[in-house]
């Protein structure tokens, strides 16, 4: 049977949306309205905070290039960090609204579900730039990747699934 094994409570106001488990350490990442907390997933621990991520959606990891990526839906941007140190290493002006976010292995890029634009933003964790915006018919609310270059794209609005060709940037 399914019971709860422990709770952490995080001391503020505000929403919650997507959580994620670190690549690294043992550490949990918490969307919380304007900022993401970062907890010691063993103990309930704080062990830092992303700060000025208003409307945080998602947390998503390049491990290879050591940064994390948060969607921020009311900000219309992505917040670039360390994930050695949690600094902030930049912001992304992405499409409206950015929910869903997730890192693609087969093309090696970021990718959000932007649902006030009705696109998704491609970007580069390299050089941290959006190198594609691919409009998909409606609300994107979240994807996934069958990583050999396809994306699956929930179209929340249109009760339908979009095929994105990752290799062109286009809806098939």
């Amino acid at each position: 049977s399914l019971h709860i094994i422990k709770t952490f409570k995080i001391a503020s106001p505000g929403g919650w949306d997507y959580l994620e488990v670190g690549p690294m350490h043992d550490w949990l990442y918490v969307s919380h309205a304007t900022q993401v907390n970062i907890l010691n997933k063993n103990t309930g621990d704080s062990v830092g905070v992303i700060e000025n991520t208003t409307g945080v959606h998602g947390i998503a990891f390049d491990v290879a290039t050591g940064k994390g990526f948060t969607s921020n839906g009311r900000l219309n941007n992505v917040t670039v960090f360390d994930l050695k140190t949690n600094a902030v290493l930049s912001q992304i002006k992405t499409g409206e609204n950015p929910d869903a976010i997730f890192y693609d292995d087969f093309s090696k890029k970021i990718i959000t579900c932007n649902g006030g634009s009705n696109d998704l933003s491609i970007v580069d964790p390299v050089t941290e730039k959006v190198v594609a915006t691919i409009a998909v018919g409606g609300k994107p609310e979240t994807a996934v990747s069958n990583n050999a270059g396809k994306i699956f794209v929930n179209i929340e609005d249109k009760n339908k699934i979009v095929v994105v060709n990752i290799t062109k940037n286009t809806v098939e």
